[in-house]
């Protein structure tokens, strides 16, 4: 009879999105490569790198969207590593399981993904970061080489640091005609203000995206929307209905 495999912890898990399947073995190499030479998972170089790569997109490939699996050391000398790997390419849900299942883990977690952008959104903005870290967990931004420590304070320089980044990555929109922010008089729509002849971006217009993402998302009520906007009802159904490429709504 087979003798149980002997596992070490397991403390890596990979978030995989992309368009094409090449596309997603670039992302799945960048955030492996990343897991060996700064994660502690030397092992995915034995017996070669490309070949781990080449086994775990295979395995990626024949996975449902939001479903993860495991990537397992080739050597059988105990202990056995590995690592987690999810399939990112559906729905939000699978950034929901990817937070829910590092923050239950009793173990520090190290979360990898390519950039901020699989796991921001216009609708949470950097509150899964902030969830992952306060959660006793890493989270590693492969291209970069960035890497938010747990425990961090998601405050000041850094919280700036990290909106700029989401916010460059999800664009509000796209500044591309003159008619697109001209104005022709009358009150501003929330989140924009008068200068001149144009209407240009408040300094509340990324947290008015956010809040509008998140009714649209039933996130939020519509009358919790208001409040927290401090507008009316039907401001919010005039802005989501009438005006939604103004604040990239999706």
């Amino acid at each position: 009879m087979a003798q149980d495999k002997d596992y070490a912890p397991l403390t890596t898990v990979i978030y995989v999105i992309g368009d094409t399947p090449s596309e997603r073995k670039d992302n799945l190499r960048a955030c492996l490569f990343h897991a060996a030479n700064h994660c502690g998972e030397g092992w995915l170089g034995e017996p070669g790198f490309e070949q781990n790569v080449s086994n775990a997109h295979d395995t990626l490939e024949d996975t449902d969207p939001g479903i993860s699996f495991i990537l397992e050391e080739a050597d059988f000398r105990p202990p056995i590593h590995q690592l987690r790997i999810l399939h990112g390419k559906g729905p939000r849900t699978a950034v929901n399981g990817l937070v829910k299942g590092a923050t239950s883990s009793d173990r520090r977690i190290d979360v990898i993904v390519t950039t901020p952008d699989p796991i921001c959104n216009r609708s949470e903005g950097i509150e899964n970061i902030e969830t992952l870290v306060d959660g006793n967990n890493n989270v590693h931004f492969a291209v970069s080489g960035l890497t938010v420590q747990s425990g961090t304070s998601i405050t000041g320089t850094t919280k700036r640091a990290l909106i700029s980044i989401t916010d460059a990555l999800h664009p509000a929109h796209e500044h591309d005609t003159e008619a697109t922010y001209a104005w022709s008089g009358g009150r501003p729509p929330i989140g924009f203000e008068v200068d001149g002849d144009r209407l240009v971006e408040s300094e509340d217009y990324s947290r008015i995206c956010r809040i509008l993402q998140q009714y649209i998302d039933g996130i939020k009520s519509q009358r919790r929307a208001a409040k927290d906007i401090g507008c009316s009802r039907a401001t919010i159904v005039n802005a989501v209905e009438q005006r939604p490429s103004m604040y990239n709504l999706q």
